[in-house]
């Protein structure tokens, strides 16, 4: 066993009061994997409802546990497609979606961890998202009130925040963005 990989695979369902909805009690399960070499990473999904916060913390205790151990974490996009191929006809698309999704951004984290803050590997290896994201989102009218961030990011070129539409390229939305 090196010290890159997954010693240990832990589902922690949380419930919290969301201040953005008035105190509402909601749901989300975090998944936490560590190396044999003590590197931590986190993952989590929004379950909303504490039934599928248990449910998700059973498929990950019960169907992917044994799976991910003795695996290298730096292995992410085979591990990702080896879960979603093996799930088909156990429910892609619901609470097994949420567990992959969990383990699949606490292995990105441990990736990221593994190979250090400034190294040019884990930037290479970085996911690139292909959706709009928040840009999509903006062309809603009731979402107005995020265009100054959005904006911003554009003009200030941030790293990390998403600038495209679809396959487009965000700049072409420019004219809605006010100085």
């Amino acid at each position: 066993m090196t010290d890159e990989t997954i010693s240990r695979v832990e589902a922690f369902p949380l419930r919290y009061a969301e201040p953005n909805n008035n105190g509402k009690t909601r749901h989300v399960t975090l998944v936490r994997l560590e190396t044999a070499g003590g590197a931590v990473g986190w993952g989590e999904a929004i379950t909303g409802s504490e039934d599928a916060a248990l449910a998700m913390k059973v498929i990950v205790d019960r169907g992917f546990r044994e799976r991910l151990i003795d695996r290298d974490a730096r292995d992410v996009e085979a591990i990702w497609a080896e879960f979603r191929d093996s799930t088909y006809w156990s429910g892609n698309g619901g609470i097994v979606t949420f567990a992959i999704s969990a383990i699949d951004m606490a292995l990105w984290d441990l990736a990221g961890r593994i190979a250090g803050p400034a190294s040019p590997a884990a930037r290479r290896q970085a996911p690139r998202p292909r959706s709009g994201g928040l840009v999509d989102h903006l062309r809603h009218r009731r979402s107005r009130r995020h265009r100054p961030a959005v904006c911003r990011s554009q003009s200030a070129r941030l790293p990390g925040v998403e600038r495209r539409l679809g396959a487009r390229p965000v700049d072409r939305l420019r004219p809605r963005c006010r100085a």
